[in-house]
């Protein structure tokens, strides 16, 4: 059927939306989303009901419905503001509003001579081009459906039967090391190590961690290291079921304990009926140390804590670690990672982005396939103005595993860096489905942030139980929101706990602000001036506490700066309220346009 409104019509058949009688770029999903509304024009559609209908059970959150009906409004014409043609009802759902003709398809058909087409040969045609719609449709889309029918595996971090602060370590550190390998796997969903950490040490109940973690099976089980002998006791449970599928006890000797992550790992995908193939075994043992010490040290690396100590303590770990076996692919990513951190927080001077950058690319020499890896290097190429290789870096991880959460977050990554702010929350939010809990997933916030909507932005900051992240955020949050006491009281209880690093020097600028103490803000701003290692974001953020304090020199200086160095969230630097005393001066809109043509450059090219 050809739906006809206004200057644009809908083809079922051909599955296109055309202005004019030109075809408009539109997604299958945000199609398929108006061609329901129009289908059932003569009543009010519930929100739920699309769910049900469009989504079919995957888990989506109300943010993607609402930046697809912002989508289908944009390919016809309309906008939430004058809803001409999609209209909302709060609460509720939506409802097509605009005068519809209908042209069977008949008319749309051929009809020369002898040679119409009968019934059959446009049944015939239709389906070779529902098919071919459908074919392309998943193909494009594979990342969105591929993990929802995969069985979904958490392996919950080990208890040790023998309490010391020797061994403690061990339990998280081997659980994590067997979830990167059962990564390579591209027939189940993992569960990431982050979103497991806090039941280290835990008595659990299966049914109700399972269920909190959205997973369909749970690895559980203890360890005992008596003399030189580690034990460990591995079980395999069908939450649902709530039955043991498998257990076993697995003794090898201490020195031998990086046998231990591939025997386990094998052993539940045996268990599930799965079978690794030839290059993923050959990816696992490239990221197994030869040497036990070597080993040992990582695995202390891994059960640090993500602070200003636990940064320090795992890079003197990783550094040990290193120095016993120069071939560690793991450890030689994790300590470039942990020094990022550490350098970001403003802790440490390095030799800028190239000694992080050495670390990754030497990982990467010894195992190519390495999500880790490709993960910090996509992150590391956005932050340094290189999106285009972040971007080839990412289309190497989908080329791993398509379902790589870390690829679709380090994806949503680099669209808030160029403005692109609802592909950002999609994307991010994909990674989220995939690896519900992923404390590295906490930047989904500043996305949020970045697009005005705070109440996400607060919702998910449980990403992240730590205090300091929790109230610098809300201090940021009730500051923009104008709720200037309640921010002030959040600001505090940063200052009073971590005044000199990063987020304490943030706090301390907006209570200086508040207080109108604008000399001790703008101490506390030089601070966070760029060094060696620069990150647009970053930048920015110095020109917006400059622009605040009203001081135009500084602000325009990293403001530019920050726009040649990567960052041009183009949307978001038009709302910034930081900025407002110099919102008409003519070198503040220069630097805003130059913005925008980086964001809208970017876009014509990927987009």
């Amino acid at each position: 059927m050809i739906y006809r409104f206004g200057k644009f019509k809908l083809d079922s058949i051909n599955y296109r939306v055309l202005k004019n009688e030109q075809s408009v770029a539109i997604e299958p999903q945000v199609f398929n989303l108006l061609f329901y509304l129009i289908s059932h024009r003569n009543r009010l559609v519930t929100r739920q009901e699309i769910f049900d209908n469009l989504w079919a059970g995957r888990e989506v959150s109300d943010t993607t419905l609402s930046n697809h009906i912002k989508s289908a409004r944009k390919v016809i014409g309309d906008n939430g503001h004058h809803q001409q043609k999609i209209s909302t009802f709060h609460g509720r759902g939506y409802q097509f509003i605009a005068d519809i003709t209908e042209e069977p398809i008949e008319n749309q058909m051929p009809t020369v001579n002898s040679h119409a087409p009968t019934l059959k040969s446009i049944i015939f045609i239709s389906l070779i081009v529902f098919t071919l719609f459908l074919y392309l449709f998943f193909k494009n889309n594979s990342t969105n459906t591929n993990y929802n029918s995969m069985p979904r595996v958490a392996v919950l971090p080990f208890i040790n039967n023998k309490p010391s602060p020797s061994t403690d370590y061990f339990g998280f550190a081997i659980t994590d090391q067997i979830i990167s390998d059962l990564m390579y796997l591209k027939t189940i969903s993992i569960k990431p190590s982050a979103s497991v950490r806090k039941y280290t040490n835990k008595i659990i109940d299966p049914g109700s961690v399972g269920k909190k973690l959205k997973a369909d099976f749970l690895v559980v089980g203890n360890y005992l290291k008596e003399k030189n002998i580690i034990k460990l006791n591995v079980e395999l449970i069908d939450v649902v079921a709530n039955e043991f599928i498998w257990r076993d006890t697995i003794s090898v000797n201490f020195k031998d304990i990086f046998q231990l992550q591939e025997i386990v790992a094998r052993k539940v995908a045996q268990a599930l009926n799965l079978k690794f193939s030839t290059d993923e075994i050959d990816n696992i043992r490239q990221d197994i140390s030869s040497d036990p010490l070597a080993y040992e040290y990582y695995l202390k690396s891994l059960s640090y804590p993500y602070s200003t100590e636990g940064h320090r303590l795992a890079i003197a770990m990783l550094e040990k670690s290193i120095q016993l076996d120069d071939k560690f692919a793991p450890a030689i990513a994790f300590l470039g990672y942990h020094l990022r951190l550490y350098e970001q927080h403003g802790l440490v001077n390095l030799d800028a982005k190239n000694k992080v950058e050495h670390y990754y690319l030497k990982a990467l020499a010894i195992n190519p396939d390495s999500l880790s890896s490709l993960s910090y290097l996509s992150s590391l190429y956005t932050e340094t103005n290189r999106i285009e290789k972040a971007i080839h870096t990412i289309q190497r991880m989908l080329k791993i595993n398509i379902n790589s959460a870390h690829a679709h977050f380090s994806l949503g990554y680099i669209y808030r860096y160029a403005g692109m702010l609802e592909e950002s929350i999609s994307e991010m939010e994909k990674a989220l489905l995939i690896e519900p809990g992923n404390t590295q997933f906490r930047s989904i916030v500043t996305t949020y942030f970045s697009i005005g909507d705070y109440e996400n932005a607060l919702k998910y900051l449980w990403l992240d139980q730590d205090p300091i992240f929790q109230s610098g955020w809300k201090g940021l949050i009730y500051f923009r929101q104008g709720r200037v006491e309640l921010a002030k009281h959040f600001f505090k209880q940063v200052v009073e706990k971590v005044p000199d690093e990063l987020f304490g020097i943030f706090s301390g600028i907006h209570i200086a602000y508040i207080q109108k103490n604008f000399q001790k803000g703008l101490a506390l701003i030089k601070k966070t001036e760029p060094d060696n290692i620069i990150d647009g974001e970053n930048v920015y953020r110095t020109a917006s506490f400059y622009c605040l304090f009203g001081k135009r020199t500084p602000c325009f200086k990293f403001f530019e700066m920050a726009i040649d160095v990567g960052y041009f969230n183009y949307p978001f630097m038009v709302k910034n309220k930081y900025f407002d005393k110099f919102k008409s001066d003519p070198e503040y809109l220069r630097i805003l346009e130059k913005g925008h043509k980086k964001h809208l450059a970017f876009k014509n090219k990927f987009l």
